[in-house]
């Protein structure tokens, strides 16, 4: 049994029960924050005017990170070094280091988020990215005077 085989129920079973108990959230956001034991493990905060996302994402400086906003969809992305470097006269007994790209997406509403204001930091390692909510308008009360 591989861990993709135990996780992968495991984490749908997960998304099921956010779901479920936290209808509103997962619709606004899109969540499934358990998806195919997604990576980077994500965080997320609701706050009463944003949320944030919180991403470790180890081994990697700023510059190989990218965030990407196109329509109602904000995109992680990461590019590890991939080219292989040899240690001369040296053989790999085992290579655990991964040297390989990611992608991670959430879907956020834009009637609830306003994505054009999204303020994205990156320090030790934690990407923390801030969605400010759009606010709320209020209802509108007029008179309509009798004819």
């Amino acid at each position: 049994l591989n861990r993709d085989e135990f996780f992968s129920p495991f984490d749908t079973l997960l998304d099921r029960v956010f779901s479920e108990s936290f209808p509103e959230l997962s619709k606004e956001v899109g969540l499934q924050p358990f998806a195919n034991s997604a990576y980077p493990k994500c965080d997320i905060v609701d706050f009463d005017d944003r949320i944030e996302i919180i991403a470790e994402i180890p081994g990697l400086s700023k510059d190989q990170i990218t965030i990407d906003v196109e329509d109602s969809i904000i995109t992680l992305k990461g590019e590890k070094n991939s080219k292989i470097e040899e240690k001369e006269g040296g053989t790999y007994l085992r290579r655990e280091v991964k040297r390989s790209s990611f992608q991670r997406t959430f879907t956020a509403d834009t009637k609830i988020f306003n994505l054009d204001k999204l303020k994205a930091k990156f320090e030790d390692g934690v990407l923390e990215l801030t969605v400010p909510k759009r606010e709320k308008e209020q209802p509108k009360k007029r008179t309509i005077s009798i004819g």
